[in-house]
């Protein structure tokens, strides 16, 4: 009975996580965009024939930047529901998120051209 139970909880929290993917790419214009950026840095990759190494480190950096806009789009909802009027405080968190994402995009986006240029 464990087992049962406690694969049926896995499947729900599975649920739940796609629900949040799909639910991200309908409502969240940042998260198609870098999905979409993320098709096409895989496509540019894959006829430049990287390395399996140079892959780990491809992939790792779109989970990254993708799950931390995630994280960034949750706040920004939370302090939405929160406090919908203009509030400073609020600002300051929103900014921190979105620098996160930021900060994160362009050393990414640094290491991607780095890999790129050894097959230019």
């Amino acid at each position: 009975m464990f087992l049962k139970d406690a694969i049926a909880n896995l499947i729900l929290k599975f649920n739940h996580a796609i629900s949040g993917v799909v639910a991200g790419l309908a409502h969240d214009r940042s998260l198609r965009v870098h999905y979409l950026i993320s098709v096409l840095v895989i496509i540019v990759f894959a006829y430049l024939n990287i390395t399996m190494f140079e892959w780990v480190v491809v992939l790792l950096g779109i989970a990254l930047v993708i799950s931390l806009e995630y994280i960034n789009s949750s706040i920004e909802l939370l302090c939405d529901h929160v406090h919908a009027e203009f509030h400073e405080t609020i600002k300051k968190i929103k900014d921190f998120g979105a620098a996160a994402v930021l900060i994160a995009s362009l050393i990414v986006g640094v290491i991607g051209i780095i890999i790129a240029l050894q097959y230019i």
